[in-house]
């Protein structure tokens, strides 16, 4: 789409070239047009030409030649004539495309008077009767097409039809005449209904030949299909192109470009309906002439302007008529007889013989030749009649140059053998710049600048227009003179050779159309900014965000406008700086350096962009580089080679956000209607920013009146909205939800039906004072449902105001807070209480403790504190799982909570602990209720399928004899439970102050054990190990020992257990181990022999899951040899798990690693485990050693110990060994080894290897 004023009438310029004395008359013709052309729109003769098709399309050009000239000639005052292109044929069903051109056309017509529509074809008729009611409403409308009998009284606007029929009877007979042995038509058309119509039409008239000619439709096929077929045609076929719209898929198609692909491929002579298509290969016919047409619309235009034509009816119908029109290449090209045409028939392209150009100049020569060849002869038989011929030639020649001096043309006559001129007329003094005398001194290398023949110099560059005009043939041609006076001329120039018998000479007749080419390169580059304007126009109508438009504006300024490059900038509030956002175009490397500022005190402010951003004016600069308001950019714009430059101000809503700059690649180019059509495409792009912010502002309001919506149905919330009144207009489904009400069950009626009637007239009445003095209230509230229940309620109030400030509605939005109230109360119950066996926990323990304990001190009485404590409860988490722990748990709770008051209190802090607050308790009640405890808690339990019995240790402490707060009793209880558990558990125990020191013992040892291994202070001691059978050394037990600087020795039965309550035993035990098989290595490497060395596993270390690839680490790191190691372990390590330990010992079994059971007897052992155990040896606890010699039962348990271990093939060693009797009485039982202090007691490394060397030699 584009507007075109009147200036249209330059662009013409084959009419222009071939009628130069016609030029100048439609020049005056359209002075009074070109004259306003700039000025703003105002009532009088306004055009508007809407088109169907997009700028360019085919037929376009010629029609509107032909309509403006018949405008111009007539001399009738139009004001403006506007065009718009509207490529209706591409997106003939897109309505949003409709729909935004509509928007764009009604704005830029609104206030512009139109008088007059013209549309060509039927999509651009019935935008304008449908979508275009708004667009010049009550203007008369031509068209040439034939709406329906009641488009225009249905729409308003009265119309014009020119009645374009086709002709296809009279094209099939120029066909015929041209190609008389046809025997095959093709009628090429599309599939629509239209199509189909016209096709069937041409079908009939062929038949209609009494069957000589064989008829051919495509309108069942594809495009590809029907394009493969014409390439394939027999000989003796035609191709009528008749109508196509759509194709047999349904695909949509410009008619003209389906003309043009058929006239490439076509295998047989393409004739058509329109005079266009001859242009692409076709051969022409009886056609619709777009310029008749274009004609007869300008003088249908005329005649309803000046009331000449008068409309009485909706639709006024005036009919146009075909000519013969065949372009005569295509006729040559195939094989054609052009005689049997009618004598009218107008050939395209046929080029006019020489006699047919010249012929008043040959006839004029021929004369003069003759006559002197008569007046020659003449003489020769009469002397005295020789003077007369003399006379007469004389005069002859005379009124021969008279017709050369004054002809229009600037005529000289070349001699190439002289090199120079050697005749010229007046004209050529006028035109070269000189006399006659000084111009047949020269020869066309003094006026031909050399540059206009690329490279070569003026004798090379003319030398092939010589010789073939010396060859007979006139020569054509354009060259650049430069004239004498100074100043360039552009001439279109003829070279002919002069009939003379004794020289070559030349006539060069020459005609300035300096003016013309002037006038050509301005209409082109207005028809580029024409063509710029409809695809910036076509970018608006199809995009959707200034993102998307901007490239599009960039691009078609530079493709279709002829600009150098162009670029959109937009102001940055921030920086006060215009940044560009899209450009396009060659040197864009310009705009990485620019800087633009919008400040007029800086120099990069002052120039085309800042002054045109800051005055909203275009700014216009004809020549870039030598502007002075240009100066900071002078060196860049030549590096770029930049012309001129237009700056125009890009606004929304009337403020300037931004400017479209233009440049151009040649200086002076930016004429009066360029500026024009620039300020147009200006505010077209404006008009679009103003549209995609209307239209983002309209889809944010939908989207929030959807999301409102959305809300007010899905909302979780109960939302209600009354009147003024306080009667219900509106409730939303979750209100139904919550209160059981339906819609026609509330709507009139007042909110207070779902009053609950425990808030009384005060409370509302402070409710509503707050509404109407705040505008809202909010707070909890009691309501009823429908079934009667009652409900706390979350409700908001909020009023709403009408234009004059008084209240039009209130909305109420309340949520059922049934649930949350009850989660809060859990929340409270969760913070406060033990979830799983629901006693208090920590915290209400603390605060109920803290309000006992201020009771007691108020009251003077005295408080027990008890620390209660399961034993071994974790071998029952460990060996059933925690759901049975967790069920244990819960019956051990209840159990506790039956043996106490209502007063006291029983809480389970965490774990297996459960501390107990008895307020007015002495010692006596405590030791009471802690006895009862104990037996409750030892009583047999029954968890699904299992039969479980634990026992309590239980601490006490007094209030005030242990302590005054809660966190002293607590230490001191926690102490006295600890006590209980070393004394042997299921007891409890009062604190003590010596329990506090061995308390702060035991912590003193914890901390210096950390540090034990660190500083040195732990060392192995081993004690060998001895047969019974011949007394040498077979092995030695690895001993910690822990010397402490301070504290002295200390004994492993202190700190072991506190090593593994503390966690430290993993380490300690990795690092003995380590230290042992050294030294074992150590010791194989001196000589010493075969010793094996024994290492005790703590039941911790045993239950590790890497124990097994730790061990192996350790051996491969020494590399001692597996067999010389020996693990230690006590029947509770084993039988905890015994699944999991015989697991354990099968994999150090497989690496070679013995194993042995410590301790044997003094635990509980399972015979079946034990024999499934890869042990090698059971050691014999000293307990049953040491009283061997005179306790029977001694003497039986180790017998019986030694007669196991030989059934299952293990061997045996006794511990602790200290008496000759017991050793023989082992000995004559069978045991394998000893150790103790009879044998060895235990030594340092260097001491045992003395030992072990010692025995050597004593041996």
């Amino acid at each position: 789409m584009t507007k075109v004023r009147a200036i249209l009438l330059l662009r013409y310029r084959a009419l222009a070239r071939s009628l130069p004395l016609c030029t100048a008359v439609l020049f005056l013709c359209a002075a009074p047009l070109l004259a306003r052309a700039a000025e703003p729109p105002a009532a009088g003769k306004n055009l508007l030409l809407l088109y169907s098709y997009g700028y360019g399309g085919r037929g376009v050009e010629a029609f509107n030649e032909s309509l403006l000239t018949t405008l111009a000639a007539a001399g009738v005052g139009i004001d403006h004539l506007y065009f718009e292109y509207l490529d209706l044929e591409r997106n003939r069903n897109d309505p949003q495309y409709r729909a935004r051109l509509h928007d764009l056309l009604a704005r830029k017509y609104a206030d512009r008077h139109i008088a007059l529509v013209i549309t060509g074809q039927q999509p651009a008729l019935d935008f304008l009767l449908h979508e275009g009611r708004d667009i010049a409403p009550g203007a008369p409308a031509i068209t040439v097409q034939a709406p329906a009998p009641d488009a225009a009284s249905t729409h308003g606007r009265r119309l014009v039809s020119e009645l374009s029929h086709f002709d296809i009877e009279g094209t099939l007979e120029r066909a015929l005449e041209l190609f008389p042995k046809t025997r095959r038509v093709v009628l090429v058309s599309g599939s629509s209904a239209a199509d189909r119509k016209v096709a069937a039409e041409a079908a009939r008239i062929v038949a209609a030949r009494a069957g000589k000619l064989a008829v051919e439709t495509t309108g069942e096929l594809s495009l590809a299909a029907m394009l493969a077929r014409v390439a394939q045609l027999p000989p003796r076929s035609i191709i009528i192109f008749t109508q196509y719209n759509r194709d047999a898929e349904g695909h949509a198609t410009l008619a003209y470009e389906v003309e043009q692909q058929v006239a490439k491929v076509a295998a047989a002579p393409v004739f058509g309906l329109y005079d266009f298509n001859l242009a692409d290969g076709g051969i022409g016919g009886s056609v619709i002439s777009v310029k008749a047409l274009g004609q007869q619309t300008g003088q249908l235009a005329l005649d309803l302007l000046s009331g000449k034509l008068q409309l009485s009816r909706p639709v006024t119908e005036v009919a146009s008529h075909p000519v013969t029109i065949v372009d005569w290449a295509q006729i040559r090209r195939w094989g054609g007889d052009p005689g049997g045409l009618p004598n009218n028939s107008v050939f395209v392209g046929r080029v006019p013989s020489l006699w047919e150009r010249d012929q008043g100049i040959i006839i004029g020569l021929a004369i003069f030749i003759l006559a002197q060849t008569m007046l020659v002869a003449g003489l020769l038989v009469n002397k005295r009649q020789r003077k007369l011929a003399e006379l007469w030639l004389r005069e002859s020649e005379s009124r021969f140059r008279t017709l050369v001096e004054y002809a229009p043309d600037a005529i000289v006559v070349y001699d190439p053998d002289l090199g120079r001129f050697v005749d010229a007329n007046a004209r050529a003094e006028e035109l070269f710049g000189c006399s006659r005398e000084a111009l047949l001194r020269q020869g066309p290398e003094d006026f031909f600048p050399a540059g206009q023949f690329r490279g070569a110099t003026v004798a090379e560059g003319i030398r092939p227009a010589i010789t073939r005009a010396l060859a007979g043939e006139q020569v054509t041609f354009e060259r650049i003179i430069r004239s004498a006076r100074g100043g360039d001329l552009v001439c279109e120039a003829r070279l002919v050779k002069l009939p003379s018998s004794g020289s070559k000479l030349l006539r060069a007749s020459y005609i300035d159309i300096t003016e013309r080419k002037t006038a050509e390169a301005r209409i082109l580059r207005l028809t580029q900014l024409y063509a710029a304007l409809s695809q910036c126009n076509q970018a608006i109508v199809r995009s959707g965000s200034a993102e998307e438009l901007f490239p599009e504006i960039c691009r078609n300024a530079v493709r279709f406008g002829g600009m150098k490059m162009a670029w959109i900038g937009l102001v940055d509030a921030a920086s006060q700086r215009v940044l560009p956002v899209s450009s396009f175009g060659t040197g864009l490397d310009y705009l990485q350096d620019l800087r633009i500022s919008l400040a007029a005190d800086d120099p990069a402010g002052r120039g085309p962009v800042a002054s045109a951003i800051r005055d909203n004016q275009p700014f216009w600069c004809q020549d870039f580089l030598h502007d002075p308001r240009t100066a900071p950019w002078h060196e860049s714009g030549a590096r770029y080679g930049l012309g001129a430059v237009a700056a125009l101000p890009l606004s929304t809503d009337g403020v300037v956000i931004g400017a479209f700059i233009l440049y151009s690649g040649e200086p002076n180019t930016l004429d009066e209607d360029a500026r024009g059509l620039l300020v147009e495409m200006a505010a077209d792009i404006s008009f679009a920013l103003e549209s995609f912010a209307r239209e983002a502002e309209r889809k944010r309001a939908e989207a929030e009146l959807r999301l409102a919506a959305k809300v007010f149905e899905q909302s979780s919330e109960g939302i209600i909205i009354t009147d003024a009144q306080c009667n219900i207009v509106s409730i939303n489904k979750a209100f139904t939800e919550i209160t059981g009400y339906g819609e026609a069950e509330v709507l009139g009626r007042n909110p207070n039906l779902l009053s609950s009637g425990r808030q009384d007239d005060d409370f509302y009445r402070a409710m509503w004072q707050t509404i109407d003095g705040q505008g809202s209230w909010a707070g909890e509230i009691w309501n009823r449902r429908r079934n009667g229940d009652v409900y706390p309620e979350w409700l908001s109030i909020s009023r709403t105001l009408d234009a004059d400030g008084a209240p039009s509605h209130y909305i109420g939005i309340f949520s059922d807070i049934t649930q949350h109230k009850a989660a809060d109360e859990h929340i409270h119950w969760l913070a406060h209480f033990d979830t799983l066996t629901g006693l208090p926990n920590r915290v209400l323990l603390a605060d109920r403790s803290k309000h006992a304990l201020n009771q007691a001190q108020r009251s003077g009485e005295s408080l027990a504190l008890m620390f209660v404590d399961l034993d071994h409860f974790k071998n029952i988490n460990d060996s059933l799982g925690h759901r049975v722990g967790d069920a244990l748990l819960i019956e051990v709770a209840r159990r506790l909570t039956t043996q106490v008051r209502a007063q006291d209190t029983v809480a389970r802090p965490g774990g297996d602990e459960f501390i107990l607050i008895l307020p007015a308790t002495d010692a006596g009640g405590a030791a009471h209720l802690a006895r009862k405890l104990i037996e409750a808690a030892a009583q047999p339990y029954q968890v699904e399928t299992y039969d479980l019995t634990v026992s309590a240790s239980i601490g006490i402490a007094i209030y005030p004899d242990d302590g005054s707060d809660i966190d002293t009793l607590l230490k001191c209880a926690d102490t006295a439970m600890y006590s209980a558990k070393r004394a042997g558990r299921n007891s409890f125990h009062f604190y003590t102050s010596e329990m506090q020191s061995r308390a702060a013992r035991l912590m003193q040892l914890e901390n210096a054990l950390r540090r034990a291994r660190r500083d040195g202070q732990l060392q192995l001691h081993y004690q060998a190990q001895g047969s019974l059978q011949d007394g040498r050394v077979v092995g030695a037990e690895a001993l910690l020992r822990w010397q402490h600087p301070e504290l002295g020795m200390i004994s492993p039965a202190e700190f072991i257990p506190l090593a593994e309550d503390s966690g430290q035993i993993l380490e300690i035990g990795e690092w003995v181990l380590q230290t042992a098989v050294r030294q074992c290595q150590d010791w194989i490497d001196s000589g010493l022999g075969a010793i094996t060395v024994s290492v005790n596993l703590s039941a911790v270390q045993f239950r590790h899951p890497h124990l097994s690839e730790r061990v192996m680490e350790i051996v491969d790191e020494v590399g001692l040899a597996p067999q010389y190691l020996e693990l230690e372990l006590t029947e509770g390590a084993t039988m905890s798990d015994p699944l999991a330990a015989i697991a354990v010992m099968d994999r150090l079994h497989q690496h070679g690693i013995r194993m042995s059971i410590d301790d044997f007897g003094t635990g509980y052992s399972s015979l079946s485990y034990l024999k499934r155990f890869k042990v090698y040896k059971l050691k014999i606890d000293q307990s049953f050693v040491r009283d061997i010699a005179v306790d029977p039962d001694d003497k039986a348990i180790v017998g019986a110990i030694i007669n196991l271990a030989g059934s299952l093939g293990l061997k045996t060693i006794a511990e602790g060994v200290e008496t000759e009797e017991q050793r023989r009485f082992l000995r004559d039982q069978g045991c394998d080894e000893i150790q103790g202090y009879l044998y060895s007691r235990p030594l340092p490394a260097a001491e045992f290897e003395a030992f072990v060397r010692g025995q050597g030699r004593d041996s």
